[in-house]
């Protein structure tokens, strides 16, 4: 046909699916940064269809890092956003598609955090864009998007994740994922020597 043009095929995802994604995102990357989190939860409630508990710093701890070097503020700012991000960009990557519902708050305490660092508009959005491509990319490797499936499929079973059992999973994907990734390499090795 002429004059078509071709779409990309959209999944349709189950809202509860998209949340378990999205809050798995979350505790993904809270690993990742080396932080703990309480429970994670597909239970809307509070006005949010999901959470994860705990994973930011208490208040007196925000104004020590605050207190602290700068380099020391650059760090908890940068892994703070890039859980705020996780959510939204896991979520994205299962549906296909890029939608600001359901992450307004996840945005929006981002775009605060940014502005701990930098007080100009200009600098603050690239900033914030490079940060989302971040953890996008973080999330895109293979070990960490196998995590947040695995713990997005314990969500939809039990609709509550303990943290500390949230933490196992994840480490238990790292660790078989990283096993299969050596086994591999050392199979690839074998075959050119």
């Amino acid at each position: 046909m002429s004059g078509s043009t071709q779409r990309k095929p959209v999944h349709r995802v189950p809202r509860l699916e998209r949340t378990a994604y999205h809050e798995a995102g979350h505790a993904v990357m809270a690993v990742l940064q080396g932080r703990t989190f309480g429970d994670i939860s597909i239970i809307p409630s509070e006005g949010t269809s999901g959470r994860v508990d705990g994973f930011a710093l208490t208040q007196d701890q925000q104004i020590e890092i605050a207190a602290g070097p700068r380099r020391r503020l650059e760090r908890h700012v940068r892994s703070e956003i890039m859980i705020y991000y996780a959510g939204h960009v896991a979520e994205s990557m299962r549906t296909g598609k890029l939608t600001l519902l359901g992450a307004e708050n996840d945005l929006a305490q981002a775009a605060e955090m940014a502005t701990k660092l930098y007080a100009d508009e200009a600098t603050r959005g690239a900033f914030v864009l490079w940060l989302w491509h971040l953890t996008r990319e973080a999330l895109q490797e293979r070990v960490n998007w196998a995590a947040v499936g695995t713990l997005a499929l314990a969500l939809l079973v039990e609709e509550v994740v303990p943290g500390r059992r949230a933490r196992m999973i994840v480490g238990m994907v790292q660790r078989v994922a990283g096993e299969e990734i050596v086994d591999q390499t050392l199979a690839a090795a074998s075959c050119t020597t």
